[in-house]
């Protein structure tokens, strides 16, 4: 293909996302647009990861032994019970599925820095079992973490 014919339609893709760009911001505000755009963009991310079925999984069983909802694990900077099951969700992404501490805190959750995510794992690794709050935090990972591995395993037969 000619340098000629990848410019012209680069050009056409180039018009037609701001015309799309222009419809959008005549129905909504640019930081709405600049939002639902964001929110794509991290959507797809999220979509083309290879562990989409056992982030789910992950992420809809904390929610379900916390009794919170899925956006308010992934969006909340709440204390308490979603401070915790935030740490669980972290420690299981990075520890279970492997996932790198920048990938969970940018396209899991909506934090835009990576030290939470950090910290929790730090919390984990250095956990004394003699401080009750430490023991019960470990307690609620190892019942999830049960949780996923019976998961994994029905689902690899």
């Amino acid at each position: 293909m000619s340098k000629s014919k990848i410019a012209n339609e680069n050009r056409d893709e180039i018009r037609e996302l701001f015309d799309s760009i222009h419809k959008g911001l005549k129905l909504c505000s640019t930081k709405e647009l600049s939002g639902a755009i964001q929110g794509a963009i991290k959507q797809r991310l999220y979509e083309e990861h290879k562990n989409l079925d056992e982030i789910n999984f992950i992420l809809d069983s904390i929610c379900q032994y916390y009794g919170i909802a899925r956006h308010t694990l992934q969006t909340s900077k709440g204390r308490g019970q979603i401070q915790q099951a935030k740490k669980i969700a972290y420690c299981l992404l990075y520890f279970k599925l492997g996932m790198t501490i920048r990938y969970i805190s940018k396209n899991i959750f909506d934090t835009k820095v990576h030290s939470s995510v950090g910290h929790a794992i730090r919390y984990f690794q250095k956990l004394n079992p003699k401080i009750k709050d430490e023991r019960e935090f470990k307690e609620k990972y190892e019942v999830l973490q049960a949780k996923y591995i019976e998961y994994i395993n029905k689902k690899g037969k």
